[in-house]
């Protein structure tokens, strides 16, 4: 899927994770996506910079051509809307050939809650509810 999602959209490894996270889930945080990025470095480099986050959404927005819209929910996260959720699964699952079928689609899309130490965070809790669906 990461593959799929880097050659569709000519992102980096990195920039394809975030986008995944972003259709999997209805809201990350900056902190969920740090942690994706620094998941994905070497062991003994040097941590990357929060707002490096804001960076690479920009760019990734850029590498989307406004197909698919990454929203921001200031000082907290994004989200994408739920129906460009589906349809960015529904490209995502084409590109590797699988049958985008509702059931398929929702099982990409559909747990999709936030962790539960995200939820004691009132402000980026009560920002991700206006997002819920």
């Amino acid at each position: 899927m990461l593959t799929a999602a880097a050659q569709s959209f000519a992102l980096t490894n990195a920039q394809a994770a975030i986008f995944l996270a972003l259709v999997r889930r209805k809201f990350c945080t900056k902190e969920i996506l740090h942690n994706i990025v620094e998941s994905r470095r070497w062991t003994h480099s040097t941590p990357t910079d929060r707002k490096i986050i804001d960076v690479m959404i920009f760019n990734i927005r850029k590498r989307l051509k406004g197909c698919y819209v990454i929203q921001t929910v200031r000082a907290n996260g994004y989200f994408m809307s739920p129906n460009d959720r589906r349809r960015s699964a529904e490209h995502l699952l084409g590109c590797l050939e699988v049958t985008s079928d509702e059931a398929t689609v929702k099982k990409l899309i559909g747990a999709s809650e936030l962790p539960a130490t995200d939820q004691g965070n009132s402000k980026g809790a009560q920002a991700a509810s206006r997002w819920r669906s």
